[in-house]
């Protein structure tokens, strides 16, 4: 086969890829807008612990004035009022730790959702940069604007992880993680010291705070 009919080739399998791509991005859309959706219920869901915040504070009040009212009993020797002073001072202590339970909570469901939607969207991304890979290295022709503007794009999206603060795993020589590699095969053959990696199947992520995307798949020397 010619080198033209090589070329025309490569271009077709580059365009068709680049479709592909193009579906991928729309996908990739369509879960953004679905992750709005949800970080919307979720905010519904805040506002209305919220609400409960407000009254457990509400009644925090009353029952401080209710202890407020027992101590001046108390104090004009009434004994009787001294077991509701008791009561009250119970009452406010046990809805000072609902109180505090009820902030953690929402502090938590906080974090948990913006880490949750956070993910899904970067996942989306990699997925993306995996596809735009592996339609440069199909690609025959490295000087045509299709090549040139998948480059672009590439690195584009490379930034947007950096930015979001996503780290790449996976590098050929790194010893092997079991916590942030995946082995799928093994090599006698390499010139890599035993449990490094030989090969990189498919590259890993993960946040700088250590939190893991996705594992590298790795073939590893031994």
């Amino acid at each position: 086969m010619s080198s033209q009919r090589l070329a025309s080739f490569g271009n077709r399998q580059g365009h068709r890829m680049h479709e592909r791509l193009h579906r991928q991005l729309i996908t990739a859309l369509g879960t953004i807008d679905r992750l709005r959706d949800s970080l919307q219920a979720r905010e519904t869901a805040l506002n209305t612990a919220r609400t409960e915040l407000r009254r457990s504070r509400e009644d925090a009040a009353a029952a401080r004035q209710d202890a407020a009212e027992a101590r001046a009993a108390l104090e004009a020797h009434e004994p009787a009022e001294a077991e509701a002073l008791q009561d009250s001072r119970r009452k406010l202590h046990r809805l000072a730790a609902d109180l505090a339970n009820l902030r953690r909570r929402q502090d938590e469901e906080r974090d948990r959702a913006r880490t949750e939607a956070r993910a899904g969207l970067l996942r989306e991304f990699v997925e993306i940069l995996d596809g735009m890979e592996r339609a440069l290295a199909a690609s025959t022709d490295t000087e045509s604007a299709w090549h040139e503007g998948s480059v672009a794009l590439k690195r584009q999206l490379e930034q947007v992880l950096t930015r979001a603060g996503v780290a790449r795993l996976g590098a050929l020589g790194e010893g092997f993680n079991p916590r942030l590699h995946e082995a799928v095969g093994t090599t006698p053959h390499s010139n890599q010291p035993a449990d490094h990696i030989a090969a990189v199947v498919q590259a890993g992520y993960q946040f700088v705070d250590g939190s893991l995307i996705r594992p590298a798949r790795v073939v590893v020397s031994v």
